[in-house]
C-alpha cells in the first residue's frame, strides 16, 4: 500500500480505536438478563424456560466459551466488536470501489461511516454479550458485497456467499415471532430508525426520534429513486447497488423488529440503534453519488448554482459530523452508566444468597429473582461467576481499602426501635467518579470478627437520554442531585447479635477493585429487655 493509502486507512480506523478503548474501559464480566441462559448450557434443566438464547450460533459460541475459555463474557463482547470492525473495513472497501476516481471522497465517506458503525450509542450491544449478535448480519452482507465485486472465480464467490448465509442464518433467533403475534406495527419504524439521532437536550427522544427517522427514511428513498432514475450512464447505478442493498437490509431488519419483537415503547433502547446507523451508512455514499451526478449535469449552468453544488457535500458531511459527535458524547456517558449498573449488580450477586436486592430486575429482566439465584449458583459451581458468591457472613471477597473522607461518605442518621435498626447515609467513590456499588452493614461484638447483616443499594441518577420506562437502567427518578449516592437499610432484631452491646459499621463497596471503604459515623447498639438503644462512642445517644 502507498503511504497515502495507509494514512487514509488509519483515518478510517480512528473511530474503531476510540470505541475499542471505551469498550475496554467499560466492559464488565457480569451476566445480564438472557446471559443467564448459559447456566442451562452447563447444567441442562437448571433454569429452563426462565431465560432465552434462541439463536443457534450465539448458543454454540456461549457453550464453547463456557467449557473451554472460562466463560468470560468479555470474550464474546470482543467477538461482537470484531464483527463491527469487519463491517467497517468492508464498507471502506466498498467506498473505495464506489469512488475509485475520487480517493478523497472515499476516505471522507469511509470515515463518517466508521464513526456511525462504532458509535457508542450502541453501548448495549457492545457491552452485552447476548446482544453483540445484532452486528453480524450487516457485517456478513458487507463482506458478501465485497466478495461479489472481487475478481474471484464464480465458484469461490458462491462458496463464500454460502458460508456467510449459513452464519447469518445460525445467528437469527428461532421462534422470535411466537406469542401474541405483531405487537407494534410499521408506525414504530421511523422512531426505530431515528433513535440514534434523538438523544439531545432539546427535545425528548420520544418526540425527536420519529422526526429524525422519517427524515432519514425519506432521504434514503429519494436518493435511491434519483440514482435509479438517473439519465446518465449506468455506471452510477451500478456503484449504488451495494448501498441500496445495505439500506434495504436495514429497512427489512427494522420492519421485522417492530412487527414481531419490540413493542413501540422499546424501539428507542440502545440495543436497536444499530439499524438506524446502518441505514445512515447507506445514505452517505448515495448522497455523494447524487451530488456528483447533479454537479456533472449542471456543469454548464451559472456559476452560483454550480458553486452551491460543489459545497453541498461538505456542508452536509459537516452537519452530520456534528450530529454524530453529539451521539458519541451521549453514548460514552451511557457506557459509563452501564458500567456503574453492572458493578452494582456484581455487588448484589456476591451476596445474592443472603440478601435480596430491592431492585432486582436489572439482574435478570422479568424472569424473577429466584431464577437469577439458581442461575448464579450454577455458574458459581462451575467457577464462571467472578468473583464467586459469598458463602459465609464475612466480607469476602472484598479487601479493606481504607476509609472514605467525610465529604465522600457517611453513616449520617440512625433510627432504633424495639425490633429493628434503620441507618441512612451516602457513599461516593470520588476516584471512580460514581456512587459506591453498595454499602455493607456489619456488626461486631467487642474485638470479635465483623459479620455482615445487610446490603444497602446506593442510589444513582438515571442514565440520561433513555425512555423513562426502561426497566433495566432507570430504576427510579431522583429529582435532586443531592440524592445521588444515598443509601438506606433496616436490620431486624433477629439478625443482630445476642450480646449486650455491639458496634454497627458501614462499608462502601467498590466492585471493580473489590475493595471496601469504611464510612464515618459508626455507633454502638445496646440490647436490653426493653429493646434496642444506640449511642456514639462518647456515650451520646
Amino acid at each position: 500500500m502507498s503511504p497515502r493509502a495507509v494514512v487514509a486507512l488509519l483515518i478510517v480506523l480512528a473511530p474503531a480505536l476510540a470505541c475499542a478503548a471505551a469498550v475496554w474501559l467499560n466492559a464488565v464480566d457480569v451476566p445480564v438478563a438472557d446471559d443467564w441462559a448459559r447456566a442451562e448450557l452447563l447444567e441442562p434443566g437448571s433454569v429452563a424456560g426462565s431465560f432465552s438464547m434462541d439463536a443457534p450460533l450465539p448458543r454454540w459460541v456461549a457453550s464453547v466459551n463456557a467449557r473451554f475459555f472460562s466463560g468470560d463474557l468479555r470474550l464474546e463482547m470482543a467477538l461482537g466488536f470484531c464483527w463491527v470492525l469487519v463491517n467497517a473495513l468492508c464498507v471502506y472497501a466498498l467506498c473505495r470501489r464506489t469512488f475509485r476516481d475520487r480517493p478523497g471522497t472515499a476516505t471522507a465517506v469511509g470515515f463518517l461511516a466508521s464513526l456511525l458503525l462504532f458509535s457508542p450509542m450502541q453501548w448495549e450491544a457492545f457491552l452485552w454479550a447476548a446482544r453483540a449478535w445484532s452486528f453480524l448480519p450487516f457485517a456478513a452482507l458487507s463482506a458478501g458485497l465485497v466478495v461479489a465485486g472481487s475478481r474471484w472465480s464464480r465458484a469461490s464467490k458462491l462458496g463464500a456467499g454460502g458460508v456467510l448465509a449459513a452464519v447469518v442464518a445460525a445467528s437469527l433467533p428461532v421462534g422470535a415471532a411466537s406469542g401474541d403475534g405483531p405487537r407494534a406495527g410499521l408506525s414504530a419504524l421511523p422512531a426505530l430508525l431515528g433513535s440514534p439521532f434523538s438523544r439531545t437536550h432539546i427535545l425528548p427522544p420520544e418526540t425527536l426520534a420519529p422526526v429524525a427517522g422519517g427524515l432519514l427514511l425519506a432521504s434514503f428513498l429519494v436518493l435511491a429513486l434519483l440514482v435509479v432514475s438517473s439519465r446518465s450512464r449506468t455506471e452510477p447505478r451500478v456503484r449504488a447497488l451495494p448501498w441500496l442493498a445495505i439500506g434495504g437490509l436495514a429497512l427489512l431488519a427494522g420492519a421485522a423488529l417492530v412487527l414481531v419483537v419490540a413493542p413501540p415503547r422499546d424501539v428507542l433502547l440502545p440495543r436497536y440503534t444499530t439499524i438506524g446507523l446502518q441505514l445512515c451508512v447507506a445514505v452517505l455514499p448515495l448522497f455523494a453519488l447524487v451530488a456528483s451526478d447533479l454537479h456533472s449535469r449542471l456543469a454548464a449552468s451559472e456559476v452560483g448554482l454550480r458553486s452551491v453544488l460543489e459545497h453541498a457535500p461538505a456542508f452536509g458531511f459537516g452537519a452530520l459530523l456534528v450530529v454524530i459527535g453529539m451521539g458519541w458524547l451521549v453514548g460514552l456517558e451511557g457506557m459509563h452508566g452501564w458500567k456503574a449498573a453492572r458493578l452494582r449488580a456484581r455487588t448484589a450477586l456476591i451476596f445474592l444468597d443472603r440478601f435480596a436486592p430491592a431492585h432486582h430486575t436489572h439482574l435478570g429482566g422479568d424472569a424473577g429473582l429466584d431464577a437469577v439465584r439458581v442461575a448464579a449458583k450454577t455458574l458459581d459451581r462451575h467457577a464462571q461467576l467472578r468473583p464467586p458468591m459469598a458463602d459465609g457472613e464475612d466480607l469476602d471477597p472484598f479487601t479493606p481499602g481504607g476509609a472514605l473522607a467525610p465529604e465522600h461518605g457517611e453513616l449520617s442518621s440512625r433510627r432504633v426501635a424495639r425490633d429493628w435498626v434503620e441507618v441512612r447515609g451516602f457513599a461516593w467513590l470520588a476516584e471512580q467518579r460514581r456512587p459506591a456499588d453498595g454499602v455493607l452493614l456489619t456488626v461486631r461484638v467487642g474485638d470479635g470478627p465483623r459479620r455482615t447483616v445487610a446490603l444497602a443499594e446506593v442510589r444513582d441518577m438515571p442514565i440520561p437520554h433513555l425512555p423513562e420506562h426502561d426497566h433495566i437502567y432507570n430504576r427510579a427518578r431522583f429529582p435532586q442531585i443531592e440524592e445521588r449516592g444515598a443509601w438506606a437499610a433496616r436490620v431486624r432484631r433477629g439478625a443482630l447479635p445476642q450480646g449486650v452491646a455491639f458496634r454497627i459499621e458501614a462499608f462502601a463497596a467498590d466492585a471493580e477493585l473489590l475493595e471496601l471503604r469504611r464510612l464515618p459515623g459508626d455507633f454502638v447498639v445496646e440490647r436490653s429487655e426493653d429493646g434496642l438503644s444506640a449511642r456514639r462512642e462518647n456515650g451520646e445517644s
